[in-house]
């Protein structure tokens, strides 16, 4: 083992933000050692370190070794920041930066995507040697034979002087301290615990690269540095601010314990938050969005085929947003055919849940430290919910479109739509208040269907009135069948009605037949029941007897005649 005393190193010439890569390799140039003989915490496991994370090496046992402080390893690596961020902020090689290396200096935050140019030169950062291959993350050969330079030897890291003591100034690397501080904030995020949800890495590509990172980091309050790459547009996004307290009824906590009269009977759903924005959401949509979509899904049902569904949804604009209703229940709750489509009781113990994309979404994961309380969790999950239920509607209102387009229902789910952005969401709890952001993703979900004001309304009621009043008084024009309980049949003029009260019913209880009559009150006071298409009436001195006695009447001419008059 190597003893403490034989390294050599001059204290102090480990600058700040000093990537452990180009710091190993100018030890063991130093004291011409090995990988393997480096302080390590599994010799069975030790690698390469890299700038991602330190490959095993006890970085504490190697400062005791330089004599240089813990500290000064705070961002040798890149090993600090949380998976999720680094999976879609951090390069995976390293990128160098051509005068601080020949200051004999390298920083493990070169590697950050949004960092395009060296913020103490604004030289732009290199990700390949001049041999034409790309830098791996160890910044050099793995078994540091030749450390200070590339595996091709043209590329050097460190001459024999700035190996000793580097050249550049450490003033100079406080111009990192933007990016570290701004790093270590998104550690401290909440966001949902599905970590593909937080940052879409199709976003951080190509142009789209920062373009809603610096929108999302002003909303929390986190201020964006100014050596990232400047986003070329605005995001809009949706901000809620939770102050503290809370303000969450009771009676929606999580974990709330049933009451002892429900245990036998538990309900279909459960108190979550997912569950109660669900229901709240599709009882906006089916009253507010698309009030007729249950006729429009018959409509479907009824239409033969794929094809004559699609020449719907070609035809009416209504029918595509009740499509859409379809697609997006079908996605967030899979089934929903327990209770929904015809509605009817759920099956006896069954449980309403929703689909495991959408739970993942809306469940939340806060970070590590733990400084937001339960009830600023559950107020998190009641907007993650939301946001991923919005989501999921754009998704199905661009099928349901692509459907329309395409012309036949059942070449959806095949067919490639647009590539749409994901969605994230993130929070903050800066300066004491719990501050939320997501994307704002547009579509119809909270565009209520189109109506009229209410003297449009009352006009168009009194048209109608005035057009059925009309209609039935030329119906009454003539002789006609007239029955009662009274008087039996009879043969009489048609009894007109007194007013514009009348009603357009269903006669039932006939085999196989359900024809349409009148019911309105006459001018001496009876109410009187008359079939549309034929010339038959019954009066009774109540709604329920004039039904009641033209159903007898149309069943006694039907056996005896085989067909309605």
């Amino acid at each position: 083992m190597i003893d403490d005393a034989r390294l050599t190193w001059h204290v102090g010439s480990l600058l700040p933000y000093a990537s452990l890569p180009h710091t190993v390799q100018r030890i063991c140039a130093l004291n011409c050692l090995r990988r393997g003989e480096l302080p390590a915490l599994d010799r069975r496991s030790v690698g390469a370190p890299s700038v991602l994370t330190a490959g095993g090496i006890d970085l504490a046992r190697l400062a005791r070794w330089i004599g240089e402080p813990e500290q000064a390893f705070r961002w040798a690596t890149l090993d600090a920041i949380p998976h999720w961020v680094r999976s879609h902020l951090i390069l995976p090689y390293a990128r160098v930066c051509e005068p601080c290396l020949a200051c004999g200096y390298h920083a493990a935050l070169f590697s950050v995507k949004l960092l395009d140019a060296c913020p103490m030169h604004g030289t732009p950062l290199v990700a390949s040697c001049r041999c034409g291959q790309l830098l791996p993350t160890t910044l050099g050969p793995a078994g540091h034979d030749r450390a200070g330079s590339c595996a091709c030897g043209q590329l050097r890291f460190f001459t024999r002087e700035t190996c000793r003591r580097p050249l550049l100034d450490a003033s100079l690397t406080h111009a990192l301290d933007p990016a570290a501080a701004w790093l270590e904030a998104l550690g401290r995020l909440v966001r949902a615990a599905d970590v593909n949800n937080g940052i879409d890495a199709a976003q951080l590509d190509g142009n789209s690269l920062g373009v809603h990172i610096p929108v999302w980091c002003t909303a929390l309050g986190l201020p964006y540095p100014i050596c990232f790459r400047a986003p070329p547009r605005p995001v809009p996004v949706v901000v809620a601010k939770r102050p503290i307290p809370c303000g969450i009824p009771s009676r929606i906590l999580l974990g709330r314990a049933p009451p002892h009269d429900s245990v036998s009977r538990l309900p279909f759903w459960s108190d979550t938050p997912a569950h109660c924005v669900y229901r709240a959401m599709a009882r906006h949509v089916r009253r507010h969005i698309a009030p007729d979509s249950t006729r429009w899904l018959r409509r479907f049902v009824t239409a033969g085929g794929p094809l004559q569904a699609g020449h719907l949804l070609r035809e009416a604009p209504r029918a595509v947003l009740a499509f859409a209703v379809l697609l997006w229940t079908y996605d967030v709750e899979p089934d929903v055919q327990q209770h929904r489509w015809p509605d009817r009781p759920p099956p006896a113990g069954s449980a309403g849940g929703l689909s495991k994309r959408v739970m993942a979404a809306a469940s939340v994961q806060p970070p590590a430290f733990g400084t937001v309380d339960m009830a600023g969790q559950q107020w998190l999950a009641y907007h993650a919910a939301g946001t991923a239920m919005q989501v999921a509607w754009r998704d199905a209102e661009a099928m349901a479109t692509l459907a329309a387009r395409i012309g036949i229902v059942g070449c959806v789910r095949g067919a490639q739509s647009p590539p749409q952005p994901g969605h994230w969401w993130a929070a903050a709890r800066p300066h004491g208040t719990l501050c939320f952001v997501a994307r704002d993703h547009g579509g119809t979900m909270w565009q209520s269907a189109p109506r009229q004001d209410k003297r449009a309304r009352c006009l168009a009621l009194a048209a109608s009135q005035a057009a059925r009043h009309r209609q039935v008084l030329a119906a009454c024009e003539g002789p006609c069948l007239t029955y009662s309980v009274l008087t039996g049949w009879e043969a009489k003029h048609g009894v007109p009605p007194v007013d514009a009260a009348m009603r357009r019913l269903r006669l039932l209880g006939l085999d196989g037949k359900r024809p349409h009559f009148w019911l309105y009150r006459g001018a001496d006071g009876r109410f009187v029941a008359r079939l549309c298409q034929s010339r038959l009436q019954a009066l009774g001195a109540a709604p329920t007897p004039a039904i009641a006695a033209l159903r007898k009447a149309a069943l006694d001419y039907v056996q005896r005649y085989g067909s309605l008059p």
